[in-house]
Order: structure tokens, then sequence, then C-alpha cells
């Protein structure tokens, strides 16, 4: 049986492989982490068959594998990382793979921004330059932005949602863009030429309204509205309670205490 609700979106036939088609991809150069974006799967004799679409701004691609029990950690804009078959195959528009890999901890050498998919956001001007933004983070700020953005979820809800609801950059994608120019005022601000001053006013500026992403939720009409979280908490409990959970994990700690850019 066909889980639909895991179904977001394919891409278009037309953009694939004839039908039937089978060949030999390149996977050399690939990179090592990608965005799930659809995902779909059903249940074939004695195996699950999945089938899902991965992006990265360097690739984007469908990859097929399958599995003798259902796997429930992989799922919609979760980041996974893919298991490559000994001869990769592509076969009617989809990579057969031996299975993908759940990235369940932070890495801190990936950029997030490079696994924004289009449907999230389609200035894509304002994507490059939250990705320049990391790329130019001291490697430990960089561990600490990914902790709290690994939920791939979260991480689409701080990309898509407004920044308020009636004041400044209340539309779609306002809470992002508003935090990428707050953040580069305050980078270029900033007298002190010390690298370290301008990395922690560009990670401030990129984390003040982090907590809006749960602060708000969609509505069946695709609209905006304050969340429960919202009403009750606020953001500014919500971002410091998402940096005490980075911190508590083990991973961080040790990173941050060996990390020679730190």
């Amino acid at each position: 049986m066909t889980n639909a609700a895991c179904i977001l979106s394919f891409p278009d036939k037309s953009q694939n492989d004839p039908v039937n088609s089978v060949y030999v991809p390149c996977i050399e150069g690939m990179p090592s982490i990608f965005r799930v974006t659809a995902l779909n799967f059903h249940q074939e004799h004695r195996h699950v068959l999945y089938r899902a679409h991965l992006f990265h701004d360097k690739a984007s691609l469908t990859v097929e594998w399958s599995r003798s029990h259902p796997d429930t950690r992989i799922h919609p804009f979760c980041l996974v990382s893919p298991r490559w078959n000994l001869r990769p195959v592509s076969n009617n528009g989809a990579i057969q793979i031996n299975r993908l890999a759940l990235m369940e901890h932070p890495e801190p050498e990936e950029n997030l921004f490079r696994m924004v998919p289009h449907g999230w956001i389609k200035d894509r001007e304002l994507v490059k330059q939250a990705s320049e933004l990391i790329d130019n983070l001291p490697r430990a700020y960089r561990f600490l932005f990914n902790a709290v953005f690994w939920n791939g979820d979260r991480f689409r809800r701080y990309c898509m949602g407004p920044s308020s609801m009636k004041a400044h950059h209340d539309y779609d994608n306002g809470n992002l863009i508003h935090s990428v120019e707050l953040a580069t005022w305050m980078r270029d601000s900033i007298r002190n030429p010390k690298f370290a001053t301008h990395a922690l006013a560009v990670l401030v500026g990129l984390l003040h309204d982090a907590g809006k992403s749960a602060e708000y939720q969609l509505t069946p009409s695709g609209g905006w509205k304050l969340s429960d979280r919202g009403k009750l908490l606020g953001h500014h409990v919500t971002i410091i309670e998402w940096i005490a959970t980075a911190h508590d994990q083990k991973w961080l700690g040790m990173f941050e205490q060996n990390d020679p850019d730190r």
C-alpha cells in the first residue's frame, strides 16, 4: 500500500529519462549529503520498494531501493547520505541504490543552505546570501547553527515562515530575509576588525529570531497563525531552549573542546 501522505513532489517525468531506459549514472563528485524532498513506498511481495527525490544545489536526483522491512526513520525534509551500489544503474529515471543512511547528527562542515529546495525559496539570491554568511563562520559557529536546524521541518519553517503577523516581514520567507538583513548589517556595522567579532555578529543575526520557526504555523488556507507554543512561550524562550539542547549533546561539547578554530 502506498503511503500517499509522504509524497510531496517528484520531478515531472519529462525531466527524467525515457521510459524503460537503463544506464550507468556518474556518481563521481556527488555531494555526500542530500535533503529528501519527496518520498514514496509500497509493498512488493517480500520487500518494501522506496523511491525518493533528493536535493543539493550541486545535484538533484531520484533514487530507488528496497528493504525487507519499512524504515520509519526516513521522512520528507530529513538529511540523508546515499549508499551507492557497487555498479550504480539508473532505471526509469531513478538511480538504484543500496539504501539511504539517515544523518542523525549535525555535521560541522555542511552548509544547510546548499540543501534548500526551490519549493521553499524561489529567490535563489537570498539562498546564496545566507549560504555565504554560513560559509564564512568558524567551524564551531557553523556546528551550532547546524545543531539548531538539523531537524528538517524546523529548518523549513525557518526558511519559509514570516517574521511577524502584522508588522515587519509578515510574508513568506520573511523571517529568513530579516535574519540575513540583520546579520549582514551587524557584520558591516562593527568597527572592530577582528574576525571573531564579525562572526559572532553574523551568528546572532541569523539566530535571534530562529525561534519563530516554532512560533507560527500554516493554516489550511495557506496563511500563517500563532502556534500554541508561540502563544505560551514565544520565540525568545524557544531559541534559548534549542541552543541549550544543542550544547547538552555530548558530540557538540566534545567538538568545541577539540576545535582548533573555536
